[in-house]
């Protein structure tokens, strides 16, 4: 089995050496950052789609891993892209709160294509300013309070290759197929979701390994379950309204290591994506 991405990132960070006699330690927190403030736009479309309500909450969750000498948080937000000045903002809040250095900090975006903009900047709408502050503030209190929860722990991790919820979209065509995109040009070398005339092959592999980072606290009781997985966004969700997607989806659903609830996951998770 390879070593999953999320435990080479846990493990360049945390280098614990077998003298070090500090137990591993790890906080989490789930902070709701759903606009406050309405409308706004879902970003991820070419034209706009106004949004007045929320489907199913947003998160910015974090999880902080420490073994005494080094401290991480990571943290994953539902929003489809995030601005490094937003995020340069919300990691100095942080750092002058739990003292965990701002390069010791990753926060990723889901992805989802049913959430606002985290950016807006002078020229953008009241509403879309309020939520770039609100995100702001949501991003940095999840690494705070995941900090503040810090407990001993312990780390297990695993990953398996599940590659029929997976492909390349971008394909190679044949000549003189290649359709205009958005801009008026055909001088793209590939084209994203050609359908299926004129297909030569995929631009590049495809990484099928769904990978996780499981945390129990000393007693063994669960704590989190980071997961990563390559996979677009779902969509299908209510027109007009914000959603977490499936990677809100999967954060609700309870670990537990039951048969009986692996198998109810497995039934769920390939409904989601046959919508």
């Amino acid at each position: 089995m390879r070593v999953p991405h999320i435990l080479l990132i846990v493990a360049l960070a945390i280098n614990t050496p077998s003298t070090h006699a500090a137990p591993l330690r790890a906080g989490i927190s789930a902070i709701d950052v759903t606009p406050e403030i309405w409308p706004l736009n879902l970003v991820g479309s070419f034209s706009p789609r106004p949004s007045s309500s929320a489907h199913d909450p947003l998160h910015s969750r974090c999880t902080v891993l420490s073994d005494g000498k080094t401290t991480i948080a990571i943290v994953v937000v539902d929003n489809c892209l995030i601005k490094r000045e937003v995020l340069d903002e919300a990691k100095q809040i942080a750092s002058e709160k739990t003292g965990i250095a701002t390069n010791h900090m990753m926060v990723s975006a889901t992805h989802t294509h049913s959430a606002p903009t985290g950016h807006a900047d002078e020229n953008g709408t009241p509403e879309a300013q309020a939520y770039r502050k609100q995100l702001t503030a949501g991003i940095a209190e999840s690494i705070i309070q995941a900090h503040a929860s810090l407990q001993d722990a312990q780390v297990g991790y695993g990953g398996h290759d599940l590659a029929d919820e997976v492909n390349n979209r971008r394909w190679f065509l044949q000549p003189n197929t290649m359709p205009m995109n958005p801009f008026g040009e055909t001088t793209d070398i590939v084209k994203m979701n050609p359908g299926s005339k004129g297909l030569i092959s995929p631009a590049g592999p495809i990484d099928p390994e769904v990978s996780v980072l499981s945390i129990r606290n000393k007693k063994g009781k669960p704590l989190c379950l980071l997961g990563n997985y390559s996979l677009h966004y779902v969509g299908g969700g209510p027109r007009g309204q914000m959603s977490a997607d499936y990677f809100g989806e999967f954060s609700r659903l309870r670990i537990s290591p039951t048969a009986r609830t692996r198998k109810r996951f497995s039934r769920h998770h390939v409904q989601r994506h046959q919508r």
